[in-house]
């Protein structure tokens, strides 16, 4: 399984997910923003530094079908040399489009910038501040191979991260990066 962590906010509690992670050693894939890793680059490069896969959000959080072709190019392309500067490694060929927002034309076009378009499977929807054990319930319960997680750096995600990664090793899963999944299953 694979977790995911998008980033545009959150950075007060990153690092309180980073020794979580640690703590079990896990490795997850981070999807960044280039204002958010603009803003904070020494954070971006310790989550890099730390092992984690650094994944490509746009530059921005902006609705990728309602940019023309140029600035959708420019979404996804800038924001590789942000990540590969603020973060200091070079970004997973995946890109996840803010709000999930995709069709044929947003694939297409990350496509021809070298990225593959990923969305998840499993949804915490931490987003809408639920209490950590729903979190839990939106993920550990449904664990299935090849389940990808979507989640934020939000407090409560924060909360409810080590009952989750507990959930999961308990039945008998194995946390990785995205990228690094979807290479092993080729």
């Amino acid at each position: 399984m694979a977790l995911t962590v998008n980033v545009d906010w959150g950075n007060e509690v990153i690092p309180a997910m980073l020794d979580t992670f640690d703590r079990y050693g896990v490795k997850v894939t981070f999807f960044l923003t280039g204002r958010w890793a603009k803003a904070y680059p020494e954070l971006a490069a310790e989550i890099a530094s730390r092992g984690h896969e650094i994944g490509n959000h746009g530059t921005d959080h902006a609705h990728p079908t309602r940019l023309s072709d140029a600035e959708l190019r420019d979404h996804i392309a800038a924001n590789v040399e942000i990540l590969r500067q603020a973060a200091r490694t070079e970004p997973v060929p995946l890109y996840a489009p803010p709000y999930g927002e995709q069709d044929a034309r947003v694939v297409r076009t990350a496509a021809s910038l070298g990225h593959f378009t990923t969305l998840w499977s499993l949804d915490t929807i931490d987003w809408q501040d639920p209490p950590p054990e729903t979190i839990v319930r939106r993920v550990v319960p449904r664990a299935a191979d090849g389940a990808i997680v979507l989640m934020h750096p939000k407090p409560q995600t924060l909360e409810a991260l080590s009952e989750i990664l507990e959930g999961l090793e308990e039945k008998g899963y194995k946390v990785v990066p995205l990228w690094q999944m979807i290479l092993q299953a080729e």
